[in-house]
């Protein structure tokens, strides 16, 4: 279909017409999130797929799972790439994957292995990408950091996640923000990150000392890093992150609507560890 036809899918509402064939109109818009061209990636593609899947509810289930299977291997194509237009296709794969992981809160349609496989897939994502680009000028967003954090988001909401999946989750966090970069977090990166600690919070499953323990990857970092001496932008840009980052789980704490007891006595030490990262 040319762009004619998926703006004229747009102006009805993304509605299909009793004559269009979803499985085909599906594998196109699949290619079409790999693409650098912004309209293609994102006001066709993305928008297409979250009405289909969220509002419209066009998928059956084994339509849902089939998509899944489609969208997984493009999570590690030429992943360590950077810089190049091959970011769109796995980022944009991890954000279709955060609307399916969100409507399997809804309806439950995934079994337990395919959890967590999708959720060992999405944290292996979140390391492996080297491109950590926001916003490409001429080609739009990449946000694959984001995007990535959305997907988590969702899948740790699952009732089947245990207390070792959770921990893993928050791991792959703290192992994202402290990664060396020369990029600091500009477009909320480090609050969709702590959005995905808020989600893990939310299961109750880990003790105030867990917690505490995990804040370690952040101290420890700092105690092994010196913003002293000849300027390394790497250095600054990590240890702006690890700032921004923990600013923002405080944040996201105070506007809860209501925290377990755990995260809440938590909260000290948190204070402290932000500290370390002020002036």
């Amino acid at each position: 279909m040319d762009k004619a036809g998926w703006h004229k899918l747009i102006d009805n509402n993304y509605q299909l017409d009793t004559t269009d064939d979803l499985d085909t109109l599906t594998t196109e818009l699949i290619q079409y999130l790999k693409s650098p061209d912004l309209e293609l990636r994102d006001t066709i593609a993305y928008n297409m797929f979250a009405r289909w899947i969220i509002s419209h509810q066009y998928y059956d289930t084994q339509q849902l799972i089939r998509l899944i299977e489609q969208l997984i291997p493009m999570l590690s194509h030429e992943l360590g790439n950077h810089d190049d237009d091959t970011v769109f296709g796995r980022s944009y794969a991890a954000l279709v994957l955060s609307l399916l992981a969100y409507q399997n809160d809804r309806s439950n349609f995934m079994s337990e292995s395919l959890v967590h496989s999708l959720l060992d897939e999405a944290r292996n994502y979140l390391i492996g990408e080297r491109d950590r680009r926001a916003y490409v000028d001429g080609k739009g967003w990449a946000n694959a950091c984001a995007n990535t954090a959305d997907l988590l988001k969702f899948m740790v909401r699952n009732p089947i996640i245990q207390l070792a999946d959770a921990q893993r989750v928050i791991d792959t966090i703290a192992e994202k923000v402290v990664m060396q970069t020369k990029y600091v977090f500009h477009h909320d990166e480090d609050e969709r990150l702590a959005q995905v600690l808020l989600s893990v919070m939310d299961l109750d499953l880990l003790s105030t000392y867990e917690l505490e323990d995990w804040l370690k990857h952040f101290t420890d970092w700092k105690s092994a890093h010196t913003l002293d001496g000849d300027y390394n932008p790497t250095v600054h840009a990590t240890y702006q992150n690890i700032k921004y980052f923990l600013r923002s789980v405080y944040m996201q704490m105070q506007l809860a609507d209501s925290i377990p007891v755990a995260a809440a006595d938590f909260e000290p030490t948190l204070l402290d560890a932000i500290g370390e990262f002020s002036l």
